[in-house]
Order: structure tokens, then C-alpha cells, then sequence
């Protein structure tokens, strides 16, 4: 007797295979694969807020931070000018042989002459 083997034309994943599984378990995974993508997805989508939140508090902390360097960059400008016109003073006092002021001499006048103030802050004339 010979062992001969007959092979039968069956296709790679016959259709009794897909029908074997249960559809219970079918749907038991596909709950459970359901269920992890909505997990994953709601937390990317806290980590995002989160990530904007950081990165709105980091814009308006910058914000911040270049308004006050513009306001000390202001103050730093009206420092040079002034220095400039300092410097420019003292160029043109030399220039005019202006002589600096040893001491002060102040000339005394009686308050008939000028206007006086009052205790009350009323302005009174002669």
C-alpha cells in the first residue's frame, strides 16, 4: 500500500475560519481597542492643552519682559540725550569763556514790591 496524499484546493484563510471566532470576542476586542484609542486620544488631548496653556503664559511672561526692556531703553535714550546736551553745554560755555560761579549773591527786596502768599494759598497783590 502506498501512502498517497491528496491535497484539496482550500483557499489560505478559508471562510469557515472567520466564522469560527465568536462574534462575541469580536466584539469584546473591539470594545477594548475602542476604548484605548479614546483614552489615548483624551490624554494628547489634555497634554495639548496643557502644552498651549504653557506656551500662552510663556508669550504673555515675554510680553511683558520686552514691554519693560522698551521702557528702560526709553529711559536709557533720554539718559544719552541729556548727556549729550551736557556735554554740549560745557563745549559751549567754554566756547564763550564763561567763568564758573564761586559764590552766590542775593539781592533782598521787601514784599511791598512783589507778590505774597498767604497762609490759605490765596494770591494776594499790592
Amino acid at each position: 500500500m502506498q501512502n498517497v496524499l491528496i491535497l484539496k484546493n482550500y483557499p489560505i484563510f478559508p471562510h469557515w475560519f472567520l466564522f469560527n471566532i465568536k462574534k462575541y470576542n469580536v466584539l469584546k476586542i473591539f470594545s477594548k481597542l475602542n476604548l484605548f484609542l479614546i483614552l489615548f486620544l483624551l490624554g494628547f488631548y489634555i497634554f495639548q492643552i496643557g502644552e498651549i496653556t504653557k506656551s500662552t503664559f510663556l508669550n504673555k511672561s515675554y510680553q511683558q519682559e520686552i514691554e519693560g526692556i522698551q521702557a528702560e531703553n526709553l529711559g536709557l535714550e533720554a539718559k544719552t540725550i541729556n548727556v549729550a546736551s551736557f556735554s554740549k553745554i560745557e563745549a559751549k560755555s567754554e566756547e564763550l569763556n564763561f567763568v564758573k560761579v564761586s559764590d552766590i549773591k542775593y539781592i533782598p527786596i521787601t514784599s511791598d514790591y512783589l507778590v505774597k502768599k498767604d497762609n490759605d494759598l490765596r494770591v494776594l497783590t499790592k
